[in-house]
């Protein structure tokens, strides 16, 4: 290890060259993002300017989150570049400090930075993305339908041309497409209550459900009760499925409850525990990427101008990203482990920066 000095040192490089490219990433990422967004609400008088900048903000820590391997990649390059390009590598090698030890601050560095992201910065991330899209929702889109699986059953809203209702039910079985022990709220266009209906079951088939010892109660007419009762929609368990809240939209700490809480009633859990453990593997990642930097700044391929060493990186960051998306719909797909699927770009990044670095070595 090298002495603390030099270490901190190293460290306060690297740090430093990540706010830069943090900086640049972040205005460019905002500046695109506002230009799409006031364009889809060009036409609805409704939306106004603040209200692209305010959904604007809020999205842009989950693409700096996003971004983030990208972003680390261009500051090891920075930082690792700017020390060879002032001879300062030089000079730290002639003092003693062999190759790993110049290297670990930053990779230590880089790792560090991975573990802010996943436990400070990734809820932050999650919890403005959840209210992007729902600002998304109420002024850009349709209003969608609302899904939650908290511990006490399954809650669903699913809005209509002639009104929403709302469903809770105790038990769920997907396999079986069946919700039991249930009670629906029905409301029409200006969201007054219509009517409650009570059911021991319903079967959801296609463009209905099946409810079953179901009592009809409501404002202006008596109690009904009914063997059973159909009910249009087009609400399918596959929509349910995909109608929970996103991965992206949920805190690291939340996701392992919310993946219990799926597979007790019996829905699919792949997408967020592939989520989950792809975040888990950000410090590993990041760490892969300084790695990645380091045969480019410091090995046979290194240049002393700054422009080759930005293009090198936004190569490799790209590269990186179309990988990680491939492996990642093998493993959405159930075509190899999640957790492989997650882990393996991290992995990988790892060991070609280390292998290229190797390899520079002995050139």
């Amino acid at each position: 290890m090298a002495p603390l000095g030099l270490t901190l040192y190293i460290a306060r490089r690297m740090l430093a060259s990540c706010a830069i490219a943090l900086a640049a990433v972040a205005g460019l990422a905002f500046l695109l993002d506002a230009a799409e967004l006031a364009r889809r609400v060009s036409g609805d008088d409704d939306a106004p300017f603040s209200l692209v900048v305010g959904m604007a903000a809020l999205h842009l820590p989950y693409l700096v989150q996003r971004a983030i391997p990208y972003i680390v990649l261009l500051g090891a390059l920075l930082s690792l570049g700017r020390l060879e390009r002032d001879n300062e590598l030089a000079a730290m090698s002639a003092a003693g400090a062999s190759t790993p030890q110049l290297l670990f601050p930053t990779v230590l560095t880089a790792m560090c930075i991975g573990a802010v992201s996943v436990t400070a910065f990734g809820p932050l991330a999650s919890g403005a993305l959840a209210r992007f899209q729902e600002l998304d929702n109420e002024y850009l889109r349709e209003r969608a339908a609302g899904f939650a699986m908290p511990g006490n059953g399954l809650w669903l809203r699913e809005p209509g041309e002639t009104g929403a209702w709302i469903v809770h039910a105790e038990n769920v079985d997907p396999p079986n497409a069946r919700l039991g022990d249930l009670f629906i709220l029905r409301y029409d266009r200006r969201d007054r209550f219509v009517e409650r209906i009570d059911a021991a079951s319903a079967e959801i088939g296609a463009g209905r459900w099946l409810l079953r010892d179901a009592t009809v109660t409501g404002p202006g007419h008596r109690r009904e009760r009914h063997e059973t009762y159909r009910l249009e929609t087009d609400l399918t368990v596959g929509r349910i499925q995909d109608g929970f809240a996103a991965p992206e939209t949920q805190s690291f700490w939340d996701i392992p409850g919310f993946v219990a809480a799926l597979d007790r009633a019996g829905f699919s859990s792949l997408r967020h525990r592939l989520h989950w453990h792809t975040v888990l593997a950000t410090p590993l990642a990041l760490a892969g990427m300084a790695l990645l930097a380091a045969p480019f700044a410091l090995g046979p391929w290194r240049t002393r101008k700054t422009g080759p060493l930005l293009a090198v990186g936004a190569a490799c960051g790209f590269v990186y990203y179309v990988f990680s998306d491939v492996v990642t719909a093998y493993g959405l797909n159930g075509r190899i482990p999640y957790a492989l699927a997650a882990w393996a770009p991290a992995a990988t990044a790892v060991s070609v920066g280390a292998g290229l670095l190797l390899h520079g070595r002995r050139s």
